[in-house]
């Protein structure tokens, strides 16, 4: 009867579709991309792009399974989303009226890689209010080494004045960057850049799936050990940035449990593609290159649905009762980063391993080696009593409060 009784308790307490309303969707506007970066998970590109009908009705999906949440937000992407500024031009308006039709509120967000950003794009996303999310990997050196236009062209020196641009009028917009394994050594020197360059929000974080060697682990917690001292000394200077694993980190310490859930893949948030079909997020998409190689298979597996008839709600259950604690295969226990895991990426997860609740072993090694430098700055800024960095800390939002 007490076994019964728990499990019914469990019954009881899973969530149901009701409880979970959509609030996110990533929209793919194109499979084009103006590069051709070899690190890309998106896999080999095609003209392939979203058309009116499409994109209207991934707005009306939105609203309806929205339910009556109020705050919603639509990210744009790619490809390179900008090739199609034509089509946002005419979708954005329409997203803006159903709306204020349904009494809600939309907001946009566009990862870029900034070659195509002109003044026209900058007048039009201050008008509507849009926010930009720029990749670049970090000075010339690394990011040319990746970032090249089909004919193997670097593209800093066409992105650095967009950059500049765009950071005048939104100063908080991230610098969303990868870090492989033989760029790392750089990794100091190019967050260096980034700051210099006028970002204050920066994200380069290493690709889990590369082959990193020893020596390259140990070169990455030198350079982690630089950049976290930097990161004291701008606080101590009263010039705060946002670091996104550091802050991520620091998060965590001031937590009492850890996070029972993953990423929100599935749950609050869905990607869909040109084509109008659902994934829980783009890492899902069967074209995607994590792990290495394509698998059409997926989609018969993590296929939630279309915009034109609707999620799959049997498979979205799987996703909205992703429980982080009890379902992760992991040694968490001995985990100094425990505080900080809700599941590395589930897409890597199972594109790698074949199992959404194992994390990367390299995923783990990140947090751990993360977390390590997150103590010591912890230690040393809260020991000085520090005003910016404890006003973050211990802010309502924590050190996310800004980081968009």
């Amino acid at each position: 009867m007490i076994q019964s009784a728990v499990a019914m308790k469990r019954i009881i307490q899973r969530k149901t579709v009701l409880d979970a309303p959509i609030t996110s969707i990533g929209l793919d506007l194109t499979n084009n991309c103006t590069l051709k970066c070899d690190y890309c998970f998106r896999g080999e590109k095609n003209k392939q792009k979203l058309t009116w009908q499409v994109g209207t009705r991934a707005i009306d999906f939105l609203m309806r399974y929205s339910q009556s949440q109020k705050n919603l937000k639509v990210s744009l992407f790619g490809g390179e989303p900008l090739m199609e500024f034509g089509l946002i031009k005419k979708l954005v308006p329409y997203a803006e009226q159903k709306a204020a039709y349904y009494s809600k509120k939309i907001h946009f967000t566009t990862t870029t890689n900034c070659v195509l950003v002109n003044d026209e794009i900058i007048r039009f996303f201050r008008r509507h209010q849009m926010k930009f999310h720029t990749s670049i990997d970090g000075g010339p050196e690394s990011n040319d080494k990746h970032r090249c236009f089909p004919d193997g062209t670097g593209t800093s020196a066409i992105i650095e004045p967009k950059i500049k641009k765009i950071l005048e009028y939104w100063p908080d917009t991230v610098a969303r960057g990868t870090l492989s394994n033989d760029i790392v050594h750089r990794w100091m020197d190019d967050t260096l850049y980034l700051v210099n360059l006028g970002y204050k929000n920066i994200a380069v974080l290493p690709i889990a799936e590369c082959n990193w060697t020893e020596q390259q682990w140990r070169c990455m917690k030198g350079q982690l050990r630089m950049i976290s001292n930097f990161y004291i000394e701008r606080f101590r200077a009263a010039k705060p940035i946002y670091f996104e694993p550091i802050d991520h980190a620091l998060r965590s310490i001031a937590k009492s449990s850890r996070p029972k859930t993953h990423c929100g893949a599935g749950a609050a948030y869905v990607a869909v593609k040109t084509d109008g079909t659902i994934y829980p997020c783009s890492g899902f998409d069967p074209r995607s290159t994590f792990g290495g190689a394509t698998d059409i298979n997926w989609a018969k597996k993590w296929r939630l649905g279309s915009v034109f008839g609707g999620i799959d709600q049997e498979k979205r259950k799987i996703f909205l009762n992703l429980d982080s604690v009890s379902q992760t295969k992991a040694d968490c226990e001995n985990c100094l980063a425990v505080h900080m895991c809700g599941n590395p990426c589930i897409a890597v997860n199972w594109s790698c391993l074949r199992d959404i609740y194992k994390p990367h072993p390299n995923q783990c090694r990140f947090y751990d080696m993360y977390f390590r430098e997150a103590l010591r700055i912890h230690y040393i800024l809260e020991s000085q009593k520090n005003v910016p960095f404890m006003r973050r800390l211990h802010s309502r939002n924590g050190a996310r409060q800004n980081f968009l």
